[in-house]
């Protein structure tokens, strides 16, 4: 989940290339809704440049896993990707 479409253009070609399914979202409000609508077994990672404890509170009381800062650190996101998809199998 990002609210630039760029970033979610990288990492929606990349994540699917190593089995992963992606659903990009735009935007703070609709990816809140749209993840408060994913079945249990979804899990979401929100980047955002907006790290504000507000915007966080309710990414994450919608079920988000993990916050990642702005830019995306590839080195970073892969390994949570996998420790969150572990922990949810």
């Amino acid at each position: 989940m990002d609210d630039d479409p760029d970033p979610c253009a990288s990492l929606s070609g990349i994540l699917p290339d190593l089995g992963y399914g992606v659903s990009v979202r735009h935007g703070r409000a609709g990816t809140v809704s749209a993840h408060g609508q994913l079945r249990p077994s979804v899990v979401g990672v929100f980047v955002t440049a907006f790290a504000a404890s507000s915007v966080t509170d309710e990414a994450k009381a919608v079920g988000v896993r993990a916050i990642l800062p702005k830019p995306v650190d590839f080195e970073e996101l892969l390994p949570l990707v996998e420790e969150i998809v572990g922990s949810a199998a």
